[in-house]
């Protein structure tokens, strides 16, 4: 994809690598830099690895969350009121305050 441009999607980004080379790997995909990304390649990957919320801004995550009779519904972060850009997203998603966590 940086070579030539493009849109990748990733299913389960992490299957089957170690948690070390997942960050490298998305920090060298996230696209940011011109000069390693000049033809505008964008990635799209789902991933349970929840400490790459870390790594990412609000408007880059998607959550979804499963209700009654098995209907996901998903939203971006930014686009929830009250979020604001020096939240600790990591903390406040185990926390539950954007919901998509689990029911145990």
């Amino acid at each position: 994809m940086l070579k030539n441009g493009g849109l990748a999607f990733i299913d389960e980004f992490e299957s089957g690598l170690h948690p070390h080379l997942i960050r490298e790997l998305v920090h060298l995909f996230l696209f940011y830099s011109r000069r390693t990304n000049q033809h505008h390649a964008q990635l799209v990957f789902t991933s349970h690895a929840d400490y790459l919320l870390t790594d990412l801004e609000k408007y880059q995550i998607v959550l979804v969350e499963k209700a009654d009779k098995c209907i996901s519904h998903a939203w971006r972060l930014d686009e929830m009121k009250g979020i604001r850009s020096d939240d600790n997203i990591h903390a406040k998603y185990h926390a539950g305050a954007y919901s998509a966590v689990p029911d145990l």
